[in-house]
């Protein structure tokens, strides 16, 4: 004798997730009745599951109505608009948790229970299979110092004493170094300076700022000259030109802004 369980008695959430995997079932070669066995449901709610989802999408497979009022539905020119459905759902802080797409894909969104921030996010196919996965770590002051992909590959991250990012350092999960950024900054927390590496190549920018901290100048090195790009303004701080040039002589390009008596761009 094969028992059966009431998925009512489970919570909405753990109702949804069943359905899912009783839906990808059949939709992956198995029976109705082979999927009802394998769930410990009964045949009849595997069929009424399959239905919704032919019917309604995923939508159909919600443990409560969600989204539109009962009875209420999309105009025909609405419906003919829309291109891909994308499910969301919320914790009580108003943090996205769920997101479920037509092809039964979804994501999940987890966060620390005491200070609100990131700690994962996953992104399955339709079969529960991960297809990224990124987990967050934190210092005291709530500053990102980690992220981690799915493959074990890492990037750290470093700030200074007034919490200004200063590091960013991917590695590989041998812990060999795939690209980095380095910045400096000036007293009022302009950026001076980036060491840029990505493998074996390395390259330095540096910035100088006006009076009114606006970007002026910022210069670089590629195997040899040094390049330079500049920026102008007007008196009301509308970026008004940017030149890019080769040992302050040989112009490669050049672009101009105009902007209406409203600082709008024209």
């Amino acid at each position: 004798m094969i028992k059966t369980r009431d998925a009512r008695s489970l919570s909405a959430d753990a109702q949804e997730d069943l359905r899912r995997k009783a839906v990808r079932a059949v939709l992956n070669g198995k029976t109705q009745g082979e999927a009802a066995e394998c769930f410990g449901v009964t045949r009849q709610s595997v069929g009424r599951w399959m239905k919704a989802y032919r019917e309604g999408g995923v939508r159909a497979l919600k443990g409560r109505p969600q989204g539109w009022p009962k009875g209420q539905a999309l105009q025909p020119w609405q419906a003919a608009q829309i291109v891909r459905t994308v499910e969301y759902r919320y914790n009580r802080a108003s943090q996205r948790t769920h997101a479920d797409y037509e092809n039964l894909a979804y994501s999940r969104w987890q966060y620390d229970p005491t200070f609100g921030h990131l700690d994962q996010v996953t992104h399955y196919d339709g079969d529960d299979a991960v297809l990224s996965s990124f987990e967050y770590t934190y210092d005291l002051d709530g500053l990102r110092t980690r992220v981690t992909r799915e493959n074990g590959d890492y990037v750290e991250y470093g700030y200074d004493g007034l919490s200004r990012l200063t590091d960013e350092h991917c590695k590989n999960a041998q812990g060999q170094t795939q690209w980095r950024r380095q910045y400096q900054y000036d007293k009022v927390g302009n950026r001076t300076q980036l060491i840029k590496t990505d493998g074996a190549t390395s390259r330095t920018y540096y910035y100088w700022y006006n009076g009114l901290g606006q970007l002026e100048t910022m210069r670089w090195n590629v195997s040899g000259p040094e390049w330079y790009c500049r920026y102008t303004y007007d008196a009301n701080g509308n970026l008004t030109g940017r030149t890019i040039d080769i040992e302050e002589t040989l112009i490669q390009e050049e672009w101009t802004y105009d902007w209406d008596a409203q600082d709008r761009l024209v």
